[in-house]
């Protein structure tokens, strides 16, 4: 899993300058990834919840994440776009292991109590 979280500025209005702080999250699965999300039937999983992406309040799906869609979030101020940020790798660390639990295949085991 490739992950990329770039924080941003930009300015808007004429007269009265406002700064909108945004974070654009890319996320590209590899192909085993995509497998092993579709093997484990978690492809309509909720991975980050994601506040005014492109305009709208939505969660990103792990079958959202196939495209390597650039998802941008806005925010009003520097303290909710670092908030963000850190949840975002939150949600990837626990997303990922997830991945890493359903791609243990299961053995036999055999022992003695």
């Amino acid at each position: 899993m490739k992950v990329s979280i770039q924080p941003s500025t930009e300015q808007t209005g004429l007269i009265f300058k406002k700064t909108i702080y945004q974070v654009a999250v890319d996320v590209t699965l590899s192909d085993d990834e995509k497998a092993t999300c579709k093997a484990g039937g978690i492809e309509r999983q909720l991975v980050f919840e994601c506040p005014q992406c492109d305009g709208i309040n939505s969660g990103v799906l792990v079958d959202w994440l196939y495209d390597s869609t650039v998802w941008k979030a806005r925010f009003p101020d520097q303290l909710s776009a670092n908030e963000f940020q850190s949840y975002v790798k939150e949600q990837l660390v626990g997303f990922k292991s997830v991945i890493e639990d359903l791609s243990v295949t299961p053995s036999d085991e055999k022992f003695e109590l």
